[in-house]
């Protein structure tokens, strides 16, 4: 087994650090469980006996397949089922009338209650037969022991069922007790401990690298968002601090718009990053009615962003998708003069962005480096979606862009 890539601060041409969570997630540990053989048209009764009966297994494990077809199995001759040959339509039977009793009779059916538990369907004879991932040997200890527990549905189905082949035969196999990282690295897995694993990775799966090509585009935009902030810098009052956030369209490698922070006492909210993340969802749904001049209509506000748009009006993204996007910024790069605070972290989260790259740390609110408030909020496998977090090192290129002083003044 390859030892894992590490993923801790990969840095991409000495001027972009990639930064990750401190804990790595949980690598390859091969765990033992017990499985058994049934008919596939049992697979019902087995999941709720087993759920019933067996002690509850503190690994879920929902990456593990729970069913897999045995293809080598023998079973004894009697138990083999011979396919009827397919029924004919009799020719006289075309023309006539369907008995409008039998129809009565289908309506008449009683229908499940709510609330009831649904009755399991009945078995029928097969030749397809699958091996059952049972429990981990962390809930049940021995093969003796599981075969004690089976053995109740063994004899139950002798007896209701003499035609299904269920010896109840515990044997050993191998899983992981963890998901992998990536569908190459399940797939590897799958093959080293012998039974398949499904691939519930997220879409946006951090990757190990950027390209050449990437890295260029980047760290053009970095230049683009110095020139934003020394444009903001000349409105504003001496001593302050622009805080600036540009969305970037990377597929078509171009900027949608900006952001420029627009806090006051009575709007606590208008931070650069969610005033950024509004205009281009609004970008996304409503392209078609933005103007030739401008993305977004010219603010009332003092310190409206910069209108920084190079894109015709009314036109989307080519792999736009209004049932599977509307208002989500998927696939779109988001830089930031100042790391985000947790709620603007969330924001980037919570819209589907693909990667953010910002210059200032901000040690006493940033939601993104564990070295702030180590909340790495974009790179949490609890959450439904993950992005990339890189932060540009050539400080030299930004020494006028200074942390922001209060650190409860969030970004």
């Amino acid at each position: 087994m390859a030892p894992r890539p590490e993923k801790l601060n990969y840095s991409a041409n000495g001027a972009l650090l990639q930064v990750k969570a401190p804990e790595r997630r949980p690598g390859f540990e091969p765990i033992g469980i017990w499985t058994t053989v049934i008919p596939a048209t049992y697979s019902e009764i087995l999941s709720r006996f087993i759920k019933d009966t067996f002690p509850q297994d503190d690994h879920r494990m929902p990456h593990v397949r729970r069913f897999v077809t045995e293809t080598n199995y023998d079973i004894p001759a009697e138990y083999h089922v011979t396919a009827p040959p397919p029924k004919k339509k009799q020719k006289s039977d075309e023309n006539e009338p369907e008995d409008p009793s039998a129809t009565k009779e289908k309506k008449k059916q009683p229908k499940q209650k709510k609330g009831q538990p649904k009755e399991a369907v009945p078995p029928k004879p097969t030749n397809i037969y699958l091996r059952v991932f049972v429990c981990t040997v962390d809930a049940v200890a021995s093969a003796e022991e599981a075969q004690t527990l089976l053995a109740p549905l063994v004899e139950s189905t002798r007896e209701k069922y003499p035609f299904l082949y269920f010896p109840g035969l515990i044997e050993k196999r191998t899983a992981t007790l963890h998901p992998a990282d990536t569908k190459n690295e399940s797939e590897e897995w799958a093959k080293s401990v012998g039974w398949p694993l499904m691939w519930r990775g997220n879409v946006a799966a951090i990757p190990d690298s950027i390209s050449e090509r990437e890295q260029a585009q980047a760290l053009k935009y970095v230049k683009k968002l110095k020139e934003v902030y020394d444009e903001e810098t000349e409105k504003l009052p001496k001593d302050s601090i622009p805080i600036i956030t540009l969305i970037v369209d990377p597929l078509n490698d171009r900027i949608i718009t900006t952001g420029t922070d627009l806090r006051t006492k009575h709007k606590p909210l208008d931070h650069s990053a969610l005033i950024a993340i509004e205009r281009a969802a609004v970008w996304r749904k409503e392209a078609e009615k933005v103007a030739k001049e401008t993305l977004i209509p010219a603010s009332s506000k003092p310190m409206a962003a910069p209108a920084v748009n190079n894109i015709k009006s009314g036109e989307l993204p080519p792999d736009y998708n209004e049932d599977r996007d509307g208002y989500l910024c998927r696939g779109f790069h988001a830089y930031m003069t100042h790391e985000p605070c947790a709620m603007c972290s969330m924001g980037l989260l919570h819209s589907r962005f693909t990667r953010l790259i910002y210059v200032i740390p901000q040690k006493g609110s940033g939601g993104i480096d564990a070295a702030s408030c180590g909340l790495c909020i974009h790179d949490q496998p609890s959450l439904n979606w993950q992005y990339e977090a890189w932060r540009y090192v050539r400080e030299d290129e930004f020494a006028e862009i200074k942390e922001l002083p209060d650190p409860g003044f969030h970004v």
